[in-house]
């Protein structure tokens, strides 16, 4: 699809609730193209590649893990706050987990290069941290 045609898709799937705004749409293609996740093909389309069709499954699978544990709480009666708090403890562990493996890989690059990576993986998890402490 075009970035114009994924705006109109979502306007479409969500029966005109969002609407992308092309602020928001084509940064993230720019992002998921210079990460390899996409690549540009004729007529201004953008098509999913390999890795990218990798790293969708994989953030699938993780989306039905949590659609499980959150309805498996509910069965359980307890409170959305302890069923955040389970999601958020296990959300911490993956993120240590990667963590670990990142660093691993990032010790054979250059030193300017891990500088840069740690800086840019420092933001990322002050981010990721300020969205759970908000919800």
């Amino acid at each position: 699809m075009t970035g114009k045609g994924i705006i109109m898709e979502a306007e479409k799937k969500s029966d005109g609730l969002w609407s992308p705004s092309p602020g928001l749409i084509y940064p993230l293609l720019g992002r998921l193209l210079r990460d390899g996740l996409i690549k540009e093909a004729e007529g201004g389309r953008f098509i999913i590649t390999p890795i990218g069709i990798q790293v969708l499954s994989d953030h699938s699978r993780f989306q039905r893990q949590l659609d499980r544990q959150f309805a498996l709480v509910q069965k359980l009666g307890l409170s959305m706050f302890t069923a955040g708090k389970l999601v958020a403890e296990e959300s911490m562990d993956r993120i240590l987990c990667v963590t670990h493996t990142v660093k691993e890989r990032m010790s054979q690059g250059s030193l300017e290069l891990q500088t840069r990576f740690y800086e840019k993986y420092r933001e990322f998890l002050k981010n990721e941290l300020s969205k759970i402490k908000e919800s």
